[in-house]
């Protein structure tokens, strides 16, 4: 892998600190490419394996357990990077401060697991030994803090290779369980097994690189100081969960499994693209920093030149996934789940906005405006509740990825001309919007 991301990234049209960036890149890509690609694969079996009513299941208790996955991951990402760029002699006491406090934001997390668990499912039911396995995952995601550490090098291969290597085994435990006509608590412990082998990885590759997790320390006033920067952004995650995961959670109560299961293949296709904007933005993120600290006008360039790549390529996707669905959806899953492609045809334009949302997660934190991810989280939180308490009763799968599309574009752009403090960005995005129009006029 090591020759092939050399190779790609020799290619770009890039120099000096830029080369590093984009091999940095073609690195999380390609990790996204092969999980992308075996998950999808693996998803395919376990939806035809299980039908739509268990494979709803299934999703139902991976989107609970995201959704209260806000409290491990606490919004430390971005500012733990920030602050080891900026201090990294300080790398252990930030690493062991931050660990501490995502154990202890798993541990309260899979206690409301347990007792949605209890109290709302048939004790010793599948659905309720499903979601608490694969609630228990919440346990080993602290150790995701390691990737930090590489990230701040722009050295994300590692963590590639320990993400590859333990998505390739609980993978293949999945194909052989499928085979086996396993029901869904076994193939629910072969979920929760990629989070565990994950983390053994992690561990493994930060020491092969001459540190280890044993020198972190644990510091409660850096713990502190963390808690009182990420308290906004922890905030703003639950309240971006609510619009991300809640179409399927409420789907489950609204309408049922077999409903999730149908919804979960349309978001799951949609949604698999949103790695791309994720990787490039957390690889110009360093760079982003750098140039801010030397003068605006590049700064700015920069943010513009990102915000039209993501833009150019989201609408790209869309109109692709727009004409095939039809065709794959059938294809792939079978007709059992067709109805998936007509709420796969309205989900994908979501996508043009959450492209988009990668630079603003980015910009936020370097403009020192975090107050603002809580703004916009909650309108998409407000205004996706809202529209599935409205539409879902009436249309169903339909409904929900309508409420999707419509909150993602208040939460990713038109909450941006709310706020003096915001409006240049949003200014930023209708650039970026205009960009057909902008390219005419240059070849012009």
């Amino acid at each position: 892998m090591q020759k092939i991301a050399d190779k790609i990234s020799s290619l770009l049209p890039f120099g000096g600190g830029m080369r590093k960036i984009a091999s940095n890149s073609v690195w999380l890509i390609m990790d996204r490419l092969i999980r992308l690609g075996g998950g999808l694969v693996v998803s395919i079996m376990l939806a035809r394996h299980l039908g739509p009513a268990d494979f709803g299941i299934i999703s139902y208790a991976l989107s609970v357990t995201a959704f209260l996955g806000s409290f491990v991951y606490l919004g430390l990402s971005g500012l733990v990077v920030k602050d080891i760029v900026q201090s990294p002699d300080d790398k252990n006491t930030i690493l062991g401060s931050t660990i501490g406090l995502k154990m202890c934001g798993a541990v309260f997390a899979f206690l409301i697991i347990l007792g949605l668990a209890f109290f709302s499912h048939d004790r010793g039911g599948s659905e309720f030994w499903t979601l608490i396995i694969i609630g228990s995952a919440l346990f080993f995601k602290p150790f995701d803090t390691i990737d930090f550490w590489f990230q701040s090098r722009v050295e994300s291969r590692f963590t590639v290779m320990a993400r590859v290597g333990a998505f390739s085994a609980a993978a293949l435990v999945k194909v052989v369980l499928v085979f086996l006509g396993a029901g869904l608590v076994e193939l629910a412990l072969a979920g929760s097994l990629e989070f565990f082998l994950t983390a053994i990885l992690l561990v493994l590759v930060y020491r092969l690189r001459g540190n280890s997790i044993l020198d972190w320390r644990l510091r409660l006033q850096r713990a502190k100081e963390l808690v009182s920067r990420s308290w906004i952004l922890l905030l703003s995650g639950f309240l971006g969960l609510i619009y991300l995961k809640v179409d399927q959670i409420m789907l489950r109560w609204i309408k049922g499994p077999e409903d999730v299961g149908i919804y979960s293949v349309a978001s799951t296709l949609s949604e698999a693209w949103y790695f791309i904007p994720a990787v490039i933005a957390l690889s110009f993120y360093p760079r982003l920093i750098d140039l801010k600290a030397k003068g605006q006008k590049q700064y700015e360039q920069a943010v513009q030149g990102l915000l039209d790549l993501l833009f150019a390529f989201s609408v790209f996707v869309a109109v692709g996934v727009t004409v095939a669905a039809p065709f794959f959806v059938g294809m792939l899953y079978g007709q059992e789940y067709q109805p998936a492609a007509g709420v796969l045809m309205i989900h994908i334009w979501a996508g043009v906005f959450m492209f988009m949302r990668e630079v603003f997660n980015k910009w936020v934190l370097i403009e020192n405006l975090l107050r603002f991810t809580v703004v916009s989280h909650g309108l998409g939180a407000v205004s996706n509740l809202a529209l599935n308490f409205v539409l879902i009763p009436s249309m169903g799968v339909y409904g929900a990825a309508l409420a999707t599309l419509i909150s993602y574009g208040f939460a990713g752009y038109f909450f941006l001309f709310l706020h003096p403090a915001t409006i240049n960005l949003g200014k930023m995005m209708t650039r970026s919007f205009l960009l057909p129009f902008r390219l005419i006029l240059k070849i012009r």
